[in-house]
């Protein structure tokens, strides 16, 4: 129920309508994010699309990773596209797993 209820509104309403402590909820979506996380399977994962996306107002940005043929998220990093890439593309080209990356920004 945690789960559900927090996709539709802030954790912080959330848990001032439990009458709990927001970290108390935060803790619980991490244990379950995490474990949801390990347990996917990315073998199939040949295509991957990246696009960057501002978190808040200034220079704090986010680096989404979707699958192209479900367009699933994979996973998000803190960080500019072009910082966390390098590592990225270094660490699937050591696998030789990725065949196609489609950015939205200019190469580092």
């Amino acid at each position: 129920m945690i789960l559900l209820l927090c996709q539709q509104m802030p954790v912080s309403a959330f848990a001032r309508h439990l009458g709990e402590t927001d970290t108390r909820l935060w803790r619980a979506l991490d244990h379950y994010v995490t474990t949801a996380h390990a347990a996917k399977d990315w073998s199939g994962v040949c295509r991957v699309m990246i696009d960057e996306t501002s978190t808040k107002k200034g220079h704090n940005c986010a680096t989404n990773f979707m699958e192209a043929e479900s367009k699933g998220l994979l996973f998000t990093v803190e960080g500019k596209a072009s910082e966390v890439c390098r590592h990225a593309n270094a660490a699937a080209m050591r696998r030789r797993c990725v065949f196609s990356i489609a950015r939205t920004f200019p190469p580092a």
